[in-house]
């Protein structure tokens, strides 16, 4: 069948499309329906301009885009968005029954500073800076693992130790960190 009839905004809902993804061209088979919920590919696109929308006035009021899935459907679209990224980037099928993400999406996400993953969220010198404020506060960079205001910052404290003792700590991480007046 023609598939550009088939997901034509006249097309029957009955219709159900089978579109070949970007990987496709390197693993034959690979495809995604848009028919699970008869939706056009032009429903995808303005479905998710319009979620792109909401999250820059989220990113706007909150300073990020990590929103939580509590929050409702934005939350859940942030959360595909990754998955979807991930599928792409291990070249494999997605578990939605979205199309797959394009360039021209990661660049609008990318431009809002989105985080594709929330692992490591916070880079090696933003948990530093954190470390040399707590040292300001408390006068030691003796953080107790189980900090009870700042937890992050108490496992932050124990993995640095720990990637020390492996060697696998930066040498200039170490300097940095002997410098602030560190106890390994």
């Amino acid at each position: 069948k023609d598939v550009t009839a088939m997901c034509s905004p006249g097309a029957s809902t009955a219709a159900k499309a089978v579109i070949p993804s970007p990987q496709a061209s390197s693993i034959e088979g690979r495809f995604w329906r848009l028919s699970l919920y008869n939706k056009s590919a032009e429903d995808f696109e303005r479905e998710w301009n319009a979620n792109f929308s909401k999250l820059r006035l989220y990113k706007k009021k909150n300073g990020h885009c990590n929103v939580p899935l509590k929050h409702g459907p934005v939350g859940r679209w942030v959360g595909i968005q990754r998955e979807l990224k991930k599928c792409r980037d291990e070249n494999r099928q997605s578990s939605y029954d979205n199309p797959p993400i394009t360039d021209e999406q990661i660049r609008k996400l990318d431009s809002l500073g989105f985080a594709w993953s929330l692992r490591n969220r916070r880079s090696w010198a933003d948990m530093y800076a954190e470390l040399l404020l707590y040292k300001a506060k408390h006068g030691t960079c003796n953080v107790p693992q189980k900090c009870p205001h700042n937890k992050s910052l108490g496992r932050w404290v124990g993995k640095q130790r720990q990637s020390r003792k492996k060697n696998s700590l930066h040498p200039s991480c170490v300097d940095a960190m002997n410098r602030a007046g560190f106890t390994w």
